[in-house]
């Protein structure tokens, strides 16, 4: 009975004495880096590893302790490590952020004109994502030609960047129909007033008697370039194309002349006959 317990005693002193197996532990991964870069600048990111075999940076074999440096940096950058072991795999990103810049918009445009007048807007950005103009998408510069304006407009410019939003409105400002000669010429019908000759010196030569249907016959000037002949009754009968000619002259049809006054009450053109004298039409509303 003494020698069992004296066996037992031995078998247990054996067993307390065996080393037990040691215990794998998974890698750990330490990352050091720049947090914050200014656009377009360099950063610098860190790493050590312990208890791995294989390391990789971004899918890039890496050794365990080692660095990556990023220059010229646009965009945020994601580092992940993944580094693998006896112990199992590990994992760990970083986020390099930028500081974005505040995008700029240059816009050029004029917006005070006469009524019928044209203007080209013209704008220009930095830093900028895309360009937005009356909700539709526009390149990052350009121009847009905004042509015979015949009322006031406005028009929304949206700048989308990472570094912020910018919102401007354009208001272009047009004139009523009397501030330009295409208003006063194609806002009310013409009737034929008198149509006179004077002589070289400005005297009156003579005065052509028109028949009653001459002048109660009217005409309308339209803004798109077509003159419309109408009897009293509102039949049309004829009509020609007209359009306005540098040093204040006027083509309608096939006839040149000067526009000697037009306003808002009369339209009088004029100009020289074969023979010398000044041919003059006045037509009224």
């Amino acid at each position: 009975m003494k020698k069992n317990v004296i066996l037992f005693l031995l078998v247990l002193l054996f067993i307390g004495c065996k080393n037990p197996q040691e215990e794998i532990m998974p890698p750990t991964i330490s990352i050091s880096y720049d947090s914050i870069v200014a656009y377009g600048g360099n950063a610098v990111a860190k790493w050590s590893v312990i208890n791995s075999t294989s390391v990789t940076c971004n899918g890039v074999s890496v050794n365990s302790i080692d660095s990556l440096v990023l220059k010229g940096i646009k965009e945020n950058v994601i580092i992940t490590i993944i580094a693998k072991g006896e112990g199992g795999t590990a994992e760990k990103s970083k986020t390099i952020s930028v500081n974005y810049p505040i995008p700029t918009l240059v816009i050029e445009c004029d917006t005070t004109l006469n009524y019928g007048d044209s203007t080209t807007l013209k704008w220009s950005t930095t830093f900028a994502n895309a360009v937005i103009i009356d909700g539709v998408y526009a390149s990052l510069s350009g121009t847009r030609e905004f042509n015979q304006l015949l009322a006031s407009e406005k028009h929304k410019i949206e700048v989308l960047a990472s570094g912020g939003l910018i919102e401007k409105t354009i208001n272009i400002n047009v004139g009523d129909w009397t501030t330009s000669n295409l208003g006063l010429l194609t806002h009310s019908p013409w009737k034929l007033e008198s149509i006179k000759y004077f002589n070289a010196d400005g005297t009156l030569y003579s005065t052509l008697n028109l028949s009653e249907e001459q002048l109660t016959n009217y005409y309308i000037y339209g803004i798109d370039g077509k003159c419309k002949f109408f009897y009293e009754n509102g039949q049309k009968y004829g009509g020609c194309d007209w359009r306005f000619l540098p040093d204040n002259k006027i083509l309608v049809g096939d006839q040149k002349r000067d526009i000697y006054l037009l306003d808002k009450d009369h339209f009088v053109e004029r100009q020289i006959t074969q023979n010398g004298y000044i041919y003059q039409i006045t037509q009224k509303h």
